[in-house]
């Protein structure tokens, strides 16, 4: 029957190149696999290989389907990972929260500052940063949050299983300023509890993003992504060795997570943990590096 599902709505899958939105509440837990690789092929153009993955996005997939824990829900709650990453490395790298609540209208902005950030905590990406409280078009921003509080990310992101049971909630926190083209933002790649490589990023005002790679001792490696690469040659990050060594703490439980840091007025803030960036799904400038990167995540099977 879930068959015939899945080829009655192919077409339209197909043709819109969407989520799982509208058929992942039906599906079951023993029905995720088949819709995990309809997915993946309409997204990408590949046959999803499950029973022995080898790239990077083949195993991410994997790891939506058999390692979605409960310590990954956590984590990925933007409210509840504050107090659970402070506890591991101390609060003065989180950046402090002003205020959480249910739905938009409940936000009391009169008493925000005329700079901060709202996030959805249950999703990746839901966010609107405000520059100038006295500008911020309140029609429009109600009508973001509302929809976004409406969503489950698991069926809008590719069974990203481990947001399914995040309560949606909104939270305000404190603005942190970062310069335009400034790389100070740094994704470490921990593999086993162990970060291999970390990436630079820069972002525009207009939310357009430049990336370069380097080891550990910030020697440049290939750009991996098909992204633009960082212009001239990016200064030393000032916390390189501390972003590691918390990279080290945060991740050390997890086969693979990446765990975002920045630098923002001379202090170092934790940015946030990913279990499945881009869903699996990343932008490779050639296969060679998916499977590169596959090599380096070992499945539990693998050892």
């Amino acid at each position: 029957m879930f068959r015939k599902t899945l080829e009655f709505l192919r077409p339209w899958f197909v043709n819109r190149k969407t989520h799982l939105y509208q058929l992942g509440p039906r599906l079951t837990p023993e029905q995720y696999p088949e819709a995990l690789s309809q997915w993946f092929r309409n997204r990408t153009g590949k046959k999803l290989n499950l029973d022995n993955p080898q790239t990077f996005d083949e195993k991410i997939q994997w790891l939506k389907l058999h390692d979605s824990t409960a310590a990954k829900t956590a984590l990925a709650d933007k409210h509840s990972a504050k107090e659970a990453i402070a506890r591991i490395i101390g609060s003065r790298h989180i950046v402090p929260l002003l205020g959480v609540w249910d739905k938009f209208d409940d936000i009391d902005f009169a008493r925000l500052p005329d700079k901060f950030a709202l996030k959805a905590s249950h999703g990746s990406g839901w966010n609107l940063i405000v520059e100038d409280k006295s500008k911020l078009n309140m029609r429009r921003a109600r009508h973001k949050f509302n929809k976004w509080m409406q969503r489950n990310l698991t069926f809008h992101g590719g069974l990203e299983l481990h947001y399914k049971d995040i309560k949606p909630q909104i939270i305000a926190e404190d603005y942190i300023g970062i310069e335009p083209d400034h790389p100070a933002d740094c994704k470490f790649y921990c593999f086993n509890g162990e970060p291999q490589l970390f990436w630079m990023v820069a972002y525009d005002r207009h939310g357009h993003y430049r990336g370069k790679f380097y080891t550990l001792d910030f020697t440049p490696l290939p750009n991996f992504y098909n992204c633009d690469e960082l212009p001239g040659f990016p200064q030393r990050p000032r916390y390189l060795n501390k972003m590691a060594e918390l990279s080290r703490l945060l991740s050390r439980d997890f086969i693979f997570a990446r765990v975002d840091f920045y630098e923002a007025g001379g202090r170092l803030y934790f940015g946030e943990i990913t279990f499945t960036p881009t869903s699996g799904i990343l932008p490779w400038r050639g296969e060679e590096y998916n499977i590169q990167f596959g090599q380096m995540l070992r499945l539990p099977f693998e050892d």
